[in-house]
């Protein structure tokens, strides 16, 4: 049975990227079976119906064994979506910034791919050792020869990077995103906290650069990670920042595990954002603009 999308998320229109699948599980040390994760991807599919899914990743199984089975998951997934006749979630993979893998994704049949790539030279010449030059030269030249229908680009570290334990300058951090927009054959930017640090003001003035750019937002993304408590006063602010501004693409997942094993550290890692905090925090976003509002009528 498909569920029809969560009131809280119809209302604003949100494109919801379904990460569970990659980044919910890549942290998981216990190695999940092959039919477990094809009982788990049919399952989102079919309950939280998002716009995207990410199926796995093209990395190398040593990295992160818990990827190995991707291949086989993305084949099993294509095939389900098509042969139920009307589920219709773009099913991506993630593909490290090599032309080799980009070939090996083109040759599989991916339509719809995603990449890592970061605002910190720090992080990302230990997550991939590569330059974040390097990467988008590599990103760049890879999608004008392979033609892919989507391809999703994340920025790692759009506040605080967890390998030189530094916050990145705003105006850097814009610079970063600018020079992804730009690319025609880059669809999505998508901006990713990965600390779980990023403060809502901080966000506020990233938009403001944006705008300033004119960057288009409807090509941007965000990919947040939940805090280790239950306050989500600050989250709850950046997600209402986003759609008030006109960003309307979120990553979301079905488990509350996440982040990057390869450069963080157990004590860092923090889950991803999941419907069911996404949809609450929307929720208590509303009644409180409600009650300003009730509070200026009876002010009048």
């Amino acid at each position: 049975m498909k569920y029809n999308m969560r009131p809280a998320f119809a209302r604003y229109g949100l494109r919801l990227f379904d990460v569970t699948m990659r980044d919910g599980l890549q942290s998981v040390k216990t190695f999940i079976p092959l039919e477990k994760k094809k009982d788990m991807a049919i399952d989102i599919i079919t309950k939280y119906n998002p716009s995207s899914i990410e199926i796995g990743s093209l990395v190398s199984d040593k990295a992160i064994p818990q990827m190995s089975t991707s291949i086989e998951l993305f084949k099993f997934a294509s095939d389900y979506v098509i042969e139920s006749g009307y589920l219709n979630p773009k099913i991506f993979m993630l593909i490290p910034p090599k032309f080799d893998r980009f070939a090996q994704a083109h040759e599989l049949g991916v339509k719809h791919i995603s990449i890592m790539s970061s605002v910190s030279d720090d992080f990302q010449k230990k997550n991939v050792r590569m330059s974040i030059a390097k990467t988008r030269s590599v990103i760049n030249n890879s999608l004008r020869l392979l033609p892919f229908k989507s391809a999703k680009v994340y920025l790692s570290c759009v506040d605080e990077c967890p390998v030189s334990k530094k916050k990145l300058n705003i105006n850097t951090i814009i610079h970063n995103i600018n020079d992804y927009v730009v690319m025609s054959d880059v669809t999505e930017v998508c901006l990713s906290d990965t600390m779980g640090t990023l403060k809502w003001w901080r966000f506020v003035s990233i938009i403001e650069g944006m705008n300033d750019r004119n960057i288009p937002l409807d090509k941007i993304s965000i990919h947040l990670h939940l805090p280790s408590n239950t306050n989500y006063d600050n989250i709850m602010r950046i997600v209402h920042a986003a759609i008030k501004s006109g960003i309307y693409n979120i990553d979301i997942s079905a488990v509350s595990t996440g982040g990057c094993n390869m450069t963080l550290d157990n004590t860092q890692l923090h889950g991803n954002m999941t419907y069911d905090v996404l949809e609450s925090i929307i929720e208590k976003s509303e009644r409180m603009t409600q009650r300003k509002y009730n509070n200026l009528m009876l002010e009048n």
